[in-house]
């Protein structure tokens, strides 16, 4: 009997132990700026490039700080690019920019702004700016889908604000994220005194429409001191439950704390409210995602002359997940090379991609990402060596990868600096880097016989020949089932032309796997 099937992609929660070891290597993407390299400048001197973020369609906006030579003052840049790595000229003012002054910033020593989208499309831009007194204040600002700052934001698009009121104590923004609501929740880092020099975590909430609100901590900001050492907040992120989690530094050590919407300490979280912990000497936190089982990851770096990735779990409760790596925490040493890291993504399978910056003998600084498993080991699947690292330019010149989003195919968009000359020539920076599916790694099966599939390699339609009746399945690379039917003995045919290019296998009643390939 001959049935025809129409193949239909239907993504299961359900997984099969398929001993795969699936290998894609990353390469240069050349649907990307012509061969997946972009560099490019805002006034043509200081101009660096720093968080960015992905809209629903894909195009890329970034954060960046340049300084105007006519003012002498840094503004923030804020930029989107088409999926081909062009500026979108409908984007802002300034062929795909729009810049936002900062008032009398004539320097940016540890800024790094971010950018990211709001629940309703508009753009969000968090920083420092120069305030009314000596010294930097939080700032933040929202633009509509245009580039255009947006009026319903505090009248005027874009909120400054000091945090203890004393014109003379600096205030930084590090981290933003935004809440179902359009909340914006802020994190980062106030000086509360200078003899003795103490810095405390800075967090802050401002309402959809552009004022702080009072239901957090009474004025919408507070500080955190809560180890007496310097402290400083990288990354702010909303758990699945509505609280605050904030990552950064204390002194020597990492720490991660949670909070609830109104800044009260939350007691459940290690039973302090707070985890402090090293990865050893030199260590250093630069970014903290939150897993589909609501633990905290944190990407950073370990080491003070030749540093390492590290990586850290902690569960919802707190504590360091001894399931990750050895006693929750985990270093990769990449070939060799003194890596920084800036940026951390979580993909739906829990696999972690950090990114940043390695010092590579002979060519300065390359952008850089690697992958972890979600148990707390390098993935060799990613490029078969567990990481990827690409020069922008030829030569000695530093190249410091900043940000970093990844697109829904798997594609890695990094944003960073060139540094010709510190803090006298610096450019912008981009690359993407795409997956391709590599036939080596795998570990093979010895095939049922009891069925049949054809061709292989297929493409529009395939053919099942099977001596039994029962379910057929065929699953993916990483053993999801995408597609399921009850067939009869006999032929079948299955349509395919929608399936994704890749490696699939297919069963008969829970056989072993044929392996084919889709092209």
């Amino acid at each position: 009997m001959k049935t025809r099937l129409l193949f239909t992609l239907v993504l299961l929660l359900s997984y099969q132990n398929y001993s795969v070891g699936q290998t894609y290597s990353y390469q240069l993407d050349s649907t990307f700026s012509g061969n997946g390299l972009k560099d490019f400048n805002y006034f043509n001197n200081i101009d660096r490039l720093y968080g960015c973020a992905l809209q629903p369609d894909e195009k890329l906006v970034t954060a960046g700080l340049s300084k105007n030579t006519a003012t002498s003052s840094f503004e923030l840049a804020v930029s989107r690019f088409l999926t081909n790595g062009d500026a979108d000229t409908t984007f802002g003012t300034a062929n795909g920019t729009v810049y936002i002054s900062l008032g009398q910033l004539g320097s940016i020593g540890g800024q790094t702004p971010k950018v990211q989208i709001a629940p309703d499309g508009k753009i969000v831009a968090a920083a420092s700016s120069m305030g009314s007194g000596t010294s930097n204040d939080i700032f933040v600002c929202r633009l509509d889908s245009n580039g255009v700052l947006d009026p319903t934001f505090n009248g005027t698009g874009k909120l400054s604000f000091d945090m203890t009121g004393q014109a003379s104590l600096p205030d930084m923004a590090n981290a933003l994220d935004i809440d179902a609501n359009g909340n914006i929740w802020l994190a980062g880092v106030t000086r509360n005194g200078f003899s003795p020099l103490d810095n405390d975590f800075a967090v802050a909430k401002v309402k959809s429409n552009g004022t702080l609100d009072n239901s957090f901590d009474t004025d919408g900001k507070k500080l955190f001191n809560l180890t007496g050492s310097a402290e400083f907040a990288r990354s702010i992120k909303i758990d699945q439950n509505g609280k605050l989690v904030i990552a950064g530094v204390a002194g020597a050590n990492l720490l991660v704390f949670r909070i609830d919407s109104t800044g009260v300490i939350d007691l459940s979280f290690n039973t302090s409210g707070y985890n402090s912990f090293t990865f050893g000497s030199g260590s250093d936190l630069a970014d903290m995602d939150i897993d589909s089982n609501n633990a905290i990851v944190i990407a950073g770096q370990s080491g003070s002359t030749n540093s390492s990735f590290a990586f850290a779990r902690l569960t919802s409760a707190g504590i360091l997940d001894n399931t990750f790596g050895t006693g929750g925490k985990f270093t990769a040493t990449i070939a060799g090379y003194s890596c920084s890291a800036t940026a951390i993504h979580i993909q739906s399978n829990n696999r972690i991609i950090a990114s940043g910056y390695a010092d590579v003998t002979g060519q300065g600084s390359n952008f850089i990402a690697t992958r972890i498993t979600d148990a707390g080991a390098l993935d060799l699947t990613f490029n078969g060596n567990g990481y990827v690292q690409t020069p922008i330019i030829a030569g000695g010149v530093d190249e410091l990868g900043n940000g970093m989003a990844v697109m829904n195919d798997g594609r890695i968009l990094m944003t960073g600096t060139i540094v010709y000359s510190s803090a006298v020539n610096e450019d912008c920076a981009m690359l993407r880097w795409k997956p391709v599916l590599q036939t080596t790694g795998i570990t093979e099966y010895t095939a049922d016989l009891s069925f049949h599939a054809s061709p292989n390699p297929f493409n529009d339609e395939l053919q099942v020949h099977s001596q039994q009746e029962g379910e057929l399945t065929i699953s993916d690379i990483d053993g999801r089932k995408i597609y399921r039917q009850h067939i009869n003995a006999g032929q079948t045919s299955i349509r395919t032309a929608k399936l994704p290019s890749g490696m699939y296998f297919i069963r008969v009643n829970g056989s072993k796997a044929h392996k084919l390939i889709h092209p």
